[in-house]
């Protein structure tokens, strides 16, 4: 990929919130075309894509680009669409129980890429798992997922029967319709989508200038995940871009 059609790809990932562009001097550098790059430096630069290290991003996205064919091969088996499949999240489950950390690590990831379309899945799998660290990981993957039961808005006061307030020990208690209501400072929520989503809309980017003819499959691939992931609409995008041309 030259430098120009690299600048492009930021560009697109600017617009993402995702990065900025590294110095003239810097990109050329990087962008040198590579005979090959190692597996390593593929699974490096895949781990830097996930980074909220701006120039992290920017020289993964760089080092993906100097070898086309190897990026997108690699990104075949490691871009996956955002899709529930019950038979897909068992094997991931039972992976969490496996003897090797990378397996374990990399099940936990794709996991908590499929995120709230299978928190039954973990829910269920939790309450059957057996070991500390499953149930531990288990138990993580739900803590990081949204709970509307924890961001109800306050109650419409102007519908209330009763209301009444006192102060205790110095603090003020309302109850409303004989429920208390907790007047405990919240704690500012996490705004934005999940790392690892990001981490989707960034390759997809990438995909999108390659020029290499199997980045046009995956990105379809990618498009046939849940209507609302962001990996999706990405990859929807990008395609409505591609076909435009």
């Amino acid at each position: 990929m030259s430098i120009i059609r690299a600048r492009r790809v930021c560009f697109g990932l600017l617009l993402l919130g995702s990065c900025s562009f590294l110095n003239p001097r810097e990109a050329s550098a990087v962008a040198e075309p590579a005979t090959a790059v190692s597996p390593a430096t593929l699974n490096a630069a895949w781990s830097d894509l996930a980074s909220a290290d701006e120039g992290k991003v920017v020289k993964a996205i760089l080092t993906l680009s100097k070898t086309p064919k190897e990026a997108v091969a690699f990104l075949r088996d490691n871009l996956l669409p955002v899709k529930a499949d019950p038979k897909v999240v068992e094997q991931l489950v039972q992976q969490l129980n496996s003897d090797k950390f990378e397996t374990r690590q990399r099940a936990t990831e794709e996991l908590e890429y499929l995120g709230k379309y299978i928190k039954d899945d973990l829910t269920k799998a939790l309450a059957a798992a057996q070991g500390v660290e499953p149930k531990q990981r288990l138990q993580q993957l739900l803590d990081r997922l949204p709970d509307p039961a924890k961001d109800k808005a306050m109650p419409n006061l102007g519908n209330a029967r009763s209301i009444s307030t006192s102060i205790v020990n110095g603090q003020v208690r309302v109850v409303v319709d004989g429920v208390p209501l907790d007047l405990t400072p919240k704690a500012a929520t996490p705004v934005g989508p999940p790392m690892f989503w990001v981490r989707a809309a960034r390759a997809v980017a990438l995909l999108e200038h390659l020029g290499e003819p199997g980045a046009k499959p995956l990105l379809e691939s990618l498009a046939g995940g849940e209507e609302d992931a962001l990996p999706t609409q990405a990859a929807r995008q990008a395609l409505e871009r591609l076909n435009k041309k």
